[in-house]
């Protein structure tokens, strides 16, 4: 058995999800206050109840065997305050996933996207090598003073040249949006390649 606490944006939301009923043992827990427990209620020690510090959305204490991966995406850190269900293991709090480097070396660049496999198979190294070659050949026509052949110039010479990659450079931002890598993806590629060691 697990609890989590997931936060629907409203009742009708998790009702939506829920048309029957709620998961067995759910906690209801409404802007802050537990829908069937008062403030004034005890627990079985004899200790007064308060209520979970929630004050913004629809909250429920879920109860199962595993989480539908369909309500992944809905699991927020639990509170020492939230409602627990006695006899069952305490609700997991999800890991802080840490500041997201704002540089990292190369080689730790290279190495992090090396084993990271796109939907199409090809490794991110790979799909980011094709693509500025890519570009150098689409414009090799054209004049060095074109901005289109300054671009692919300047964007190859980063990725070759640069000791460091930094978050926020605008080619990388590029190249990420091209191969549809998302800004939590490479979140978390970024927190992944500053932990190896080159």
């Amino acid at each position: 058995m697990i609890q989590v606490m997931l936060k629907f944006l409203s009742q009708e939301d998790f009702r939506s999800r829920y048309p029957d009923a709620p998961p067995p043992g759910a906690v209801f827990v409404e802007l802050g206050t537990r829908w069937n427990q008062p403030e004034t209620d005890h627990g079985e020690d004899g200790a007064p109840v308060v209520p979970p510090v929630r004050l913004d959305g629809y909250f429920v204490m879920a109860i199962g065997d595993a989480l539908p991966e369909e309500l992944e995406g809905l699991v927020v850190p639990s509170l020492p305050s939230d409602p627990v269900v006695p006899g069952e293991p305490p609700p997991a709090v999800p890991p802080d996933p840490g500041t997201v480097p704002l540089e990292i070396t190369r080689a730790q660049a290279r190495v992090a996207m090396a084993a990271y496999i796109l939907p199409d198979g090809r490794s991110l190294l790979t799909a980011t090598r094709e693509l500025l070659q890519a570009q150098l050949d689409a414009t090799a026509a054209l004049p060095d003073a074109d901005p289109q052949r300054i671009a692919a110039l300047q964007a190859s010479e980063w990725w070759t040249a640069a000791a460091t990659y930094r978050r926020d450079h605008p080619v990388l931002l590029q190249i990420a949006d091209l191969l549809g890598v998302s800004a939590a993806e490479t979140n978390a590629l970024f927190r992944e390649a500053a932990q190896i060691v080159t």
